[in-house]
């Protein structure tokens, strides 16, 4: 059988549509793959024109992965000032621990799970940032039939655009696989994000809800089992029976 590398260049030999394939990489949310994959193996046969562009969105979503992470940092640390503990996850923290580049993943927003109880000073928190919340939460109140509805709040920000979500657990309660979050807290890693150690779900938990997240939005993005692939060579030693 081929290897990787030989895969690649004898799909690229045998002929490519470089415009379809570029829209498809960017819809996917696999960009930077695509170009890290066709720079690393094959650049000569890739058109210089279509090289470049991958090159230039890549590094665009690079550039834009570092604000984000930025922000991210900096709101942990908000966060855990007001006595909060919070656990990122998927954003930076899943490009850290799967990919172990925070290049190679594509993320538009940021996601930290807090506990419960822990929403309502968690969404004070947000707002004195100016996170105000994203309809239908802004008139929302904490507590009530919003708890079963949803896994998350959602907020905007006005000025720098990011989205920033607080969940208080993965799935809804109408989901058939409830996650025990008060485990995942107890078997929570650490990661390295941006120079900064911060908990995120260890590889095992990270799998469940990688497929939990796939499963509820149809797997519309090849980029969503590349992150289970990934997760699954950069850990090495995951404990399949748990």
């Amino acid at each position: 059988g081929h290897t990787r590398a030989e895969t690649v260049k004898v799909l690229v030999r045998s002929g490519v549509k470089w415009g379809v394939l570029f829209s498809l990489a960017r819809v996917n949310g696999v960009l930077p793959l695509v170009f890290a994959q066709l720079n690393a193996v094959c650049p000569a046969d890739v058109p210089v024109r279509f090289l470049e562009q991958l090159r230039q969105e890549a590094h665009a979503i690079s550039l834009q992965n570092l604000r984000l992470t930025g922000e991210l940092i900096r709101m942990a640390g908000k966060l855990e000032a007001a006595g909060i503990r919070a656990m990122p996850f998927k954003g930076p923290a899943l490009a850290c621990l799967a990919y172990r580049n925070l290049a190679s993943r594509t993320f538009n927003d940021l996601d930290v799970i807090v506990r419960k109880a822990d929403i309502p000073r968690a969404k004070a928190v947000l707002l004195g940032e100016g996170y105000p919340a994203r309809a239908p939460f802004a008139e929302t109140p904490v507590g009530g039939s919003w708890e079963a509805e949803y896994n998350a709040w959602n907020f905007d920000h006005p000025e720098n655009g990011i989205a920033f979500d607080l969940h208080w657990t993965i799935t809804s309660e109408h989901f058939s696989f409830p996650f025990d979050l008060d485990q995942c807290w107890g078997r929570a890693v650490s990661v390295s994000v941006g120079g900064m150690t911060l908990s995120t779900l260890c590889p095992e938990d990270y799998l469940l809800t990688l497929c939990a997240h796939g499963y509820t939005h149809h797997w519309k993005k090849l980029a969503w089992i590349c992150d289970l692939a990934e997760l699954i060579r950069a850990t090495g030693g995951l404990n399949w029976a748990e």
